[in-house]
């Protein structure tokens, strides 16, 4: 009958109105989806390109400081520290000799003074005897 078939008609209607929502919706979800993903993107390369900036900063504060090293190493082995230490070792060396050698001096003198001592305080005692 017509009114059976208008029937299905508009069932049909409402089922593809209802399917066509449907598929609105999920297009309108999975576009919201991919403009999230490329926010993450966008965001992701924004990062991406902030610690290589500062990856360059860090390599070329290192090369900075290799050089320096290296300048600093150039001029250790080129004025010869490893000579001058051996003078200054030299030079210690004498200095603790001499230092020994005037203790000993020192000592040796301080004996005479105390032998001479000894001998005026005889003297002496002999010539108050004689008086």
């Amino acid at each position: 009958s017509t009114s059976d078939a208008l029937a299905r008609d508009r069932l049909s209607e409402a089922a593809a109105g209802a399917g066509v929502s449907f598929l609105e919706t999920q297009v309108q979800e999975l576009a919201q989806k991919v403009q999230n993903q490329q926010q993450e993107g966008y965001d992701l390369r924004a990062k991406l390109e902030a610690q290589d900036q500062h990856h360059k900063a860090t390599r070329a504060q290192l090369e900075t400081k290799e050089v320096i090293i290296r300048n600093l190493d150039e001029r250790m082995n080129r004025e010869n520290w490893e000579g001058r230490l051996k003078d200054l070792q030299r030079s210690v060396d004498e200095t603790a000799q001499a230092s020994m050698g005037h203790s000993e001096k020192a000592q040796i003198l301080q004996w005479k003074l105390d032998s001479h001592e000894e001998t005026q305080a005889e003297l002496s005692g002999h010539i108050r005897r004689l008086q």
